[in-house]
């Protein structure tokens, strides 16, 4: 084999290794190029993933405040009805205080404090009751002192450590849970109490 027989073997085997290299550097490349494919789908996948996990997360917590903040208007709105209805009732009770039955309610309410008392009591009513009571035969001393009340009879011992409270405002205050309840019923038909 001569010089330039050499020289062609060289290069030919140079250009098969050389075309080997470059098979084997596509070869390399193209896994490496589908690998990192196969890396970025599977963090674009999982992006979108957690995307949607959020937005769902977002989309429960947006109806979840939304159905409170539904509900609290709701509750708002019931309670300004009940509280029109009790202004209502209050005024059904001032209407009762200057109708000639309150009168005789509060005569019972007198009687069944003394009742209750016995021996010694002493009854309290407003200013304006001790002027629609002259002149009744009732039980009990009458007191003359200043009370905090709208209307009916505190009925106390002498002393002061027995009392019956049968005054309008304690009357209702006793009933007012019962009261609610039935307006709750009457107007919104649930009997569900918004206290």
């Amino acid at each position: 084999m001569g010089l330039e027989e050499i020289v062609a073997k060289i290069g030919q085997d140079a250009d098969e290794q050389a075309a080997r290299i470059t098979s084997d550097a596509r070869d390399e490349a193209k896994k490496v190029v589908e690998s990192a494919r196969a890396q970025a789908d599977s963090i674009i996948s999982d992006a979108k993933a957690e995307a949607e996990r959020e937005v769902r997360a977002e989309r429960l917590r947006s109806v979840a405040a939304a159905r409170l903040a539904a509900k609290r208007e709701l509750l708002q709105a019931r309670e300004e009805v009940l509280s029109r209805y009790e202004d209502v009732l209050r005024k059904s009770v001032d209407d009762f205080m200057e109708s000639d039955e309150y009168l005789g309610f509060l005569v019972g309410v007198i009687k069944d404090g003394v009742s209750k008392i016995g021996e010694g009591a002493v009854v309290h009513v407003t200013p304006e009751d001790r002027s629609r009571l002259k002149g009744k035969k009732l039980p009990g001393e009458m007191s003359k002192d200043q009370v905090d009340f709208r209307g009916g009879a505190l009925v106390s011992s002498a002393d002061g450590k027995r009392r019956v409270d049968n005054s309008i405002d304690s009357l209702l205050r006793e009933r007012s849970d019962a009261i609610r309840l039935r307006l709750v019923e009457k107007v919104f038909g649930d009997g569900k109490s918004t206290a």
